[in-house]
């Protein structure tokens, strides 16, 4: 949750130089699918079994948006506004590598808070309510840092103090 997505590439169809090379392996493929976003320059998911695409367990976008929108086959993920291909992420410089939001994005404000819950360490994403600090959807929180994800060890749920220490 909470990403910001560029997509780029010309497709599956496009030039040699920035096409979307087929799978090294077909043979590994039949069955599967490809997922374009609607432009469709970009392949979002390649090479998956579209029953697990729409069941929506397993690729679960939720608050992410993306700079081509979603393939419509993924049905609960964000829409573009209306008249629009994807969203304007309007990164600061992305070719460059800084992938801060400039003024204006649409990936300001838009993210959920995501929370560990109960005994079982799953994660949630929680719509922000009125009042409460914004979240923007990208790997930069609200100040600018590095966003850091939850604690979560491997071998289960943490303790508070396990957290404490990190």
């Amino acid at each position: 949750w909470n990403n910001a997505i560029l997509y780029v590439g010309c497709g599956v169809m496009g030039d040699l130089d920035c096409s979307v090379p087929p799978p090294e392996n077909i043979a590994e493929c039949k069955g599967m699918e490809d997922f374009i976003a609607p432009t469709g320059q970009s392949i979002v998911l390649r090479c998956v079994d579209p029953g697990q695409v729409q069941a929506g367990d397993r690729y679960d976008f939720r608050n992410d948006i993306s700079s081509q929108g979603f393939p419509a086959v993924l049905q609960r993920e964000p829409k573009p506004p209306a008249g629009q291909s994807g969203f304007d992420l309007k990164f600061v410089d992305p070719k460059h590598g800084d992938f801060h939001l400039a003024e204006g994005s649409a990936a300001i404000g838009a993210g959920c808070r995501v929370v560990l819950r109960g005994s079982s360490g799953e994660l949630e994403c929680e719509p922000v309510l009125p009042g409460e600090p914004s979240i923007d959807v990208g790997a930069f929180d609200a100040k600018g840092g590095r966003y850091e994800p939850p604690c979560i060890p491997e071998d289960g749920p943490p303790s508070q103090a396990e957290c404490a220490v990190q």
